[in-house]
């Protein structure tokens, strides 16, 4: 070992002094080979730290080198920006969202890629982010807002925090680091979910189907627009379905509670959906309502729907009574060729009959009954026909799609010819038929049912007027002067008043026989009852036994009028 002097141990203590923890007036006074091996120790020491800050660097230039990979290739966007709000740095997620290069990016403002509509926005948020001093001051700092980019403006949402880039005097904020994160398929989906949730409120509360939202404990929630016209009700009036019901249900007390109890039930069965009932409502003005009901559960919310089906009910009404009187009708009509085909046996009978006395007669060579004959076989004819003309002419009107010719018609002319038609008829019975008719009347008819319409009730006239007596027909005009008036009069056997509707009514034989014993199937004033209701005109009837009867027809004469009633 070298022998030092005193002067170079002085020396080396001295060079060695910078070593912490060293004493140094200590070691001045220690022997030379203490001195050595306490600066050996501290050598070695020296170069275990010099190896930790080397490894420690290399540790910071790893994590350096991760942290620049996780910026530049992290899947959400980062901005590095400056107190100017210029741009320092920027990631690649962030020039993939704005559509710019990293070059064309730097040293820009921030500002120049935030869509117009959110400039405002992004200032405050700014303002926020560069109001404190220290970084530890920095509140969190998060907005949505749109891009302005190159292809397209993204929503997106930013999130902010200060670092500190410290001088040699360590007293300034100098940048910011933006998070800039893609949500512009959340925002569109939030978007289309609001829209989508926009019209789904508006289909409910426009819809033609009353809808009542409940809680579990019987609150209403909820009543679209139809559920309160269909009520008449605020929802202000019913708060709870105990209101609703005591307004709106049957009239037992509890029972709709009740009724109410089995549809949610029922919808929270695992069909979700309860049974369809219907129910009779009260309005609020009083009204009633058929309406069908059923419950649907949500959760802890009842859905009660309410689907107004009273015009259906009524038309359904309407339909059953149409089918009965349908019903009706058909029995009529078969009771009426029943005693239609009654009343045709017998002429015919008569023809046939006289028709084989007259043959054998005839074949005998005696001609002495056989006028007789022939005026019997004549006048059963004539029954027969009129029997028949009548049958085909009420036949013709059951038909579906009828032909109906209404026309200005001169009904003075028409009676005229009726008359005269009766004339000889009339006389047989020494019966006059006597016309009165002030002035010439046009009237809306059809020619063909006129025709039958005056020749049944004239005949009807002569048939029940006594011999020597007068048959009076009368023509006027309503006081209004829309109506023509035609009145038959007879002096005859006349009619019982409780049996006056039996006339019109097909099946329902009203039994009497003319003066001289004519028969009649009652079918001439059921078809005269069809053609007034045809033209929409009336018939009636006054009559007594014994003094005779008087019909009264009222038929249009102002074609526009009855255009109008058709």
């Amino acid at each position: 070992m070298k022998e030092y002097s005193k002067q170079e141990l002085t020396q080396l203590i001295e060079n060695v002094s910078f070593m912490k923890g060293l004493n140094l007036e200590e070691l001045r006074n220690k022997p030379i080979d203490h001195i050595l091996e306490t600066i050996s120790i501290y050598h070695q020491e020296l170069e275990f730290q010099n190896k930790e800050l080397v490894r420690a660097q290399e540790a910071i230039t790893r994590s350096e080198k991760k942290y620049a990979e996780l910026f530049y290739q992290a899947p959400v966007g980062y901005v590095i920006i400056s107190d100017e709000r210029e741009i320092l740095d920027v990631n690649k997620a962030f020039c993939d969202l704005c559509g710019y290069s990293k070059a064309e990016l730097a040293h820009n403002t921030i500002t120049d890629y935030i869509h117009p509509d959110f400039q405002d926005q992004f200032y405050l948020f700014v303002y926020r982010l560069f109001r404190g001093k220290k970084a530890d001051q920095q509140p969190a700092q998060s907005i949505d807002l749109r891009l302005n980019g190159k292809y397209e403006q993204p929503f997106v949402m930013l999130s902010a925090s200060a670092t500190v880039l410290t001088d040699s005097d360590a007293d300034a904020l100098k940048v910011y680091k933006i998070t800039v994160t893609n949500i512009d398929a959340q925002k569109r989906k939030e978007h289309a979910l609001s829209i989508s949730e926009a019209k789904f409120r508006t289909l409910v509360r426009n819809a033609p189907v009353g809808f009542l939202i409940a809680d579990d404990e019987d609150r209403i929630v909820y009543m679209n627009n139809h559920c309160s016209q269909l009520t008449g009700y605020n929802p202000d009036v019913l708060s709870d379905m105990a209101a609703f019901w005591k307004k709106t249900g049957g009239e037992k007390e509890g029972e709709p509670m009740e009724n109410w109890a089995v549809l949610k039930q029922e919808a929270r069965s695992h069909t979700g959906c309860s049974k369809i009932y219907i129910s009779t409502f009260r309005r609020a003005d009083g009204s009633s309502l058929y309406l069908e009901l059923s419950t649907i559960a949500l959760g802890d919310l009842f859905i009660l729907s309410l689907v107004d089906l009273t015009q259906h009910h009524k038309l359904e009404e309407t339909l059953k009574k149409a089918n009965r009187d349908l019903e009706v009708l058909n029995q009529q009509k078969l009771k009426l060729l029943s005693i239609i085909g009654h009343d045709l046996r017998t002429p015919i009978s008569s023809i046939q009959g006289f028709a084989d006395l007259l043959h054998e007669d005839l074949s005998e060579g005696s001609f002495d009954s056989a006028l007789k004959f022939a005026s019997i076989i004549q006048k059963a004819a004539q029954k027969s026909m009129s029997l028949l003309l009548n049958l085909v002419d009420w036949a013709r009107m059951q038909r579906e799609g009828v032909a109906f010719n209404a026309a200005l018609l001169n009904l003075n002319e028409m009676v005229e010819e009726t008359r005269s038609f009766f004339r000889e008829v009339a006389a047989q019975k020494e019966i006059a038929i006597h016309l009165e008719a002030g002035q010439q009347i046009q009237v809306v008819a059809d020619k063909q049912y006129l025709q039958t319409l005056l020749r049944n009730l004239l005949s009807n006239a002569v048939k029940f007027s006594y011999p020597n007596q007068t048959v009076s027909l009368r023509l006027g005009l309503t006081d209004d002067g829309n109506s023509a008036v035609i009145e038959v009069q007879d002096k005859g056997v006349g009619i019982d008043e409780d049996q006056i509707p039996m006339l019109f009514e097909p099946g329902t034989r009203y039994n009497r026989s003319g003066t001289n014993g004519e028969q009649s199937a009652g079918l001439g004033l059921i078809l005269c009852k069809e053609i007034v209701d045809l033209h929409k005109g009336s018939l009636s009837v006054k009559s007594s036994p014994g003094n005779g009867s008087v019909f009264t027809v009222k038929l249009p004469c102002n074609i526009s009028e009855f255009s109008r009633s058709l």
